[in-house]
């Protein structure tokens, strides 16, 4: 069983590591919101994953640039977006986190209020996007 010293530090570690995701999430909507995709792909591992709805799974940065493509045209309509890491449990060198976005216009009406859970590997010092699955809270569209 822990005792209480220990599960302190536990629990610190982990606001350290929450607040460094929330901080790249961060950097994230910024690099997104300004569609700086070279700065943007350097936030994923070159073997990242991405897993949207209604969309192929992106493997890798080549991919990555065609679906920042796509993104792009999105993305004109965003004015301003919120992401809250709500959790995250960490494994060493990889950490996952659950988080929460909404999406709003120029206008600041929502657009989309979104979820995903995403797994960080830490390169180079910082925390990179390996893999993350997105889902939007709306219903997916009839086919």
């Amino acid at each position: 069983m822990l005792d209480k010293e220990h599960v302190q530090s536990y629990d610190y570690t982990m606001g350290d590591i929450k607040a460094e995701i929330q901080a790249q999430v961060k950097k994230l909507e910024e690099m997104m919101l300004a569609k700086n995709h070279d700065e943007l792909f350097k936030f994923y591992t070159d073997d990242c994953r991405i897993f949207a709805p209604g969309a192929p799974m992106v493997v890798g940065k080549e991919a990555l640039k065609a679906f920042f493509g796509v993104m792009a045209q999105f993305m004109d309509k965003i004015g301003k977006i919120e992401t809250t890491v709500v959790d995250v449990v960490s494994m060493g060198e990889l950490a996952s986190s659950a988080n929460t976005s909404i999406s709003y216009d120029k206008d600041g009406k929502v657009l989309d209020n979104a979820k995903a859970i995403t797994l960080w590997k830490k390169v180079g010092g910082s925390w990179h996007i390996l893999w993350t699955a997105v889902n939007s809270d709306k219903p997916t569209p009839p086919q």
